[in-house]
């Protein structure tokens, strides 16, 4: 499988296996029928493009960390240490880049998250800094330990993903100080992502351990932690993933290529996103829908990605992306223009003619443009 749609797919979460049902604490999954291809706008009940403005304040460059839909605004993390807010429509409102050691600064991005009145939590190493909305530097609260994930659960609590102390995940109160503990440190899960607290339905965030099936669910209503297991036993575990990094090291899938994992999760209050699949057999995408518990569609190689005209493999970066009511996924303009070209057999498909109005430039002109935002919901 090609290196780059390995990585962009094994960003989202495994599932693969019959379609039998499992424990109240298990997933039910289905195998991909991959000799049908399907168009991927058949599977969605709405999706928008956002072509971001790119000027020299708003460059966000080749890699983004983190996009949050807060408000109806973008919150975007860049390789460049900034962060970037943007309206609905694409515009630049407003951006935090203060690199440095002095008071309101931090030396590095760790991760950020936005409370409720649109304040910013930014971590850096073992301190959060808190800005306005505006991105005025308000006050520092500093952590017992340098955690490298954080989710503001309300004004009172905050959690934090770590590694090399007694737990994985710690609960904080607005003053820094520990309200407890949950999950036993083990090498496997120090994996680090990107997102590590993902949405599940209304009132619950997941994180999972490493690239295994094992689970832990925080609930808002009771404020609990509670575990669970995905999917079925073909599906690596915590305990396996833990003895083959003992034996290869991180890369053990690179020895491992038969073995099926789970690798990051893509969430939001009505379905989940996942990739499944190894490096020998390969891998698809799969939507879980919440309430029901039950595999809605497959997304394989073959299917038809009419949305961006991109791989079919693009909802992969939605992985790098949190929002409550929707998925948010991107795709750089010079390659939605390439698409367009590779695709012109669609070309009185109206999703085409739209993009194309949208992407009317010749590949040169958007090579430097930033990426465009893709937001999207299942049916």
């Amino acid at each position: 499988m090609d290196k780059k749609i390995f990585m962009m797919v094994i960003m989202m979460i495994t599932l693969g296996c019959s379609g039998e049902r499992y424990a109240d604490k298990a997933m039910a999954c289905l195998k991909p029928e991959a000799d049908k291809p399907q168009r991927i706008s058949d599977m969605l009940k709405s999706f928008r493009l956002i072509r971001l403005e790119t000027t020299e304040q708003s460059l966000i460059g080749n890699h983004i960390g983190k996009i949050k839909k807060h408000h109806d605004k973008y919150y975007i993390s860049t390789d460049r240490k900034e962060l970037l807010i943007f309206d609905k429509n694409g515009s630049l409102v407003s951006k935090i880049s203060k690199i440095g050691n002095g008071p309101g600064e931090y030396v590095q991005l760790c991760d950020y998250d936005v409370f409720e009145n649109d304040h910013i939590a930014i971590l850096n190493a073992n301190e959060l800094i808190i800005y306005d909305k505006e991105g005025v530097y308000m006050k520092n609260i500093p952590l017992p330990f340098m955690p490298f994930n954080m989710k503001i659960i309300n004004d009172d609590s905050i959690l934090l993903y770590t590694s090399g102390e007694e737990y994985m995940i710690y609960e904080i109160d607005a003053s820094g100080k520990v309200i407890k503990g949950e999950y036993k440190n083990r090498p496997s899960a120090q994996l680090g992502r990107n997102i590590a607290f993902v949405t599940y339905g209304d009132s619950k965030v997941m994180t999972q351990s490493g690239r295994s099936k094992d689970c832990t669910f925080y609930d808002f209503t009771t404020q609990e932690f509670d575990s669970a297991e995905l999917v079925c036993d073909d599906i690596l575990t915590a305990t396996e993933e833990e003895s083959y990094m003992k034996t290869y090291g991180g890369n053990y899938l690179e020895n491992l290529s038969h073995v099926k994992c789970i690798d990051g999760i893509s969430g939001c209050n009505t379905h989940l996103l996942f990739g499944c699949g190894s490096m020998q057999d390969g891998f698809n995408v799969q939507v879980l829908d919440i309430k029901g518990k039950r595999i809605e569609h497959v997304i394989s190689s073959n299917d038809i990605n009419d949305i961006t005209f991109t791989s079919p493999f693009f909802m992969g970066y939605a992985s790098l992306a949190e929002s409550k009511d929707c998925f948010i996924t991107y795709a750089f303009p010079k390659d939605i223009q390439m698409g367009l070209e590779e695709h012109k057999a669609f070309s009185e498909h109206p999703n085409y003619q739209e993009i194309e109005k949208l992407f009317s430039s010749n590949t040169e002109e958007l090579q430097d443009e930033n990426p465009c935002l893709v937001e999207f919901t299942f049916k």
